[in-house]
């Protein structure tokens, strides 16, 4: 038996509980608010198949890190504003050419790298953003009934402005966010504002790992999974996950997919 103590590793937040299975114990995700005197005892024999023994063990003990998730038996990290970087890093290389994106930020790269940015941070307030253990893939959401700051949130448009936008395309970017939000359902749903692979790494299915940890994270929560694209050859790879498209527009100049997992 193996002991996990908030005491000794006090960077543990959140992790793993694990449920009883005959004569196993199964990680199940959950946010669990300890106590320094709570201790678990697990079964250390029965984590080595799916985890990597490196990150995990030290000194004879099983050591659980908070920023990480097991989902489909693929280890995702819950990024923290350290990861920042690399994240706007591989959402740039990813999206530099598509339609939506240069719809709002041109094609420059100081633009496109900031409005990644300004989404990064919306979403570590209001979402989460998850990032592969190789760092080649991340995604990121955003649950849009959530309240935000309103002065970091006034702060982060006006930079977003400043940076990426323009005062001149203010009108036409305020009308696009406007005519997207019309088609989010009114119930509490996750939104899946960007995910992307470094182009070098796709069709090794980190993408679909990834996006597997979104929908298996979403549907614990029990919240419907909704995102828009305008890259037409991703349509079939989302409907394999079990997304449908709901809606399609040309308003913007190019074909716009609305689509659901619900």
């Amino acid at each position: 038996m193996s002991k996990i103590c908030r005491s000794k590793w006090p960077e543990i937040r959140r992790f793993f509980s694990f449920q009883k299975q005959g004569n196993r114990c199964v990680p199940a995700l959950q946010d669990v608010s300890l106590s320094d005197k709570t201790c678990w005892f697990i079964p250390a024999k029965n984590l080595l198949a799916p985890l990597r023994k490196p990150d995990y063990f030290r000194s004879g003990e099983v050591k659980i890190l908070a920023t990480r998730i097991l989902m489909n038996q693929q280890i995702m990290k819950i990024a923290q504003h350290s990861d920042r970087e690399r994240v706007v890093d591989i959402l740039w290389k990813a999206f530099k050419n598509n339609k939506s994106v240069n719809y709002i930020a041109g094609e420059k790269e100081k633009k496109i790298r900031f409005l990644m940015q300004y989404s990064f941070e919306n979403c570590m307030d209001n979402g989460k953003v998850f990032l592969s253990e190789d760092g080649n893939a991340c995604a990121m959401i955003q649950f849009m009934d959530k309240k935000k700051s309103f002065w970091k949130n006034t702060y982060l448009d006006i930079q977003l402005i400043l940076n990426t936008v323009g005062i001149f395309n203010i009108p036409k970017v305020l009308a696009r966010e406007s005519f997207i939000k019309k088609h989010y359902p009114k119930e509490p749903f996750t939104y899946l504002w960007f995910i992307g692979v470094e182009p070098e790494n796709q069709g090794q299915g980190s993408g679909s790992k990834i996006l597997k940890s979104v929908l298996d994270y979403s549907k614990k929560l029990g919240r419907p999974v909704y995102l828009e694209t305008s890259t037409e050859r991703n349509l079939p790879w989302y409907k394999a996950h079990g997304f449908n498209v709901y809606d399609v527009s040309d308003r913007f100049g190019f074909p716009f997919y609305f689509l659901k997992n619900a």
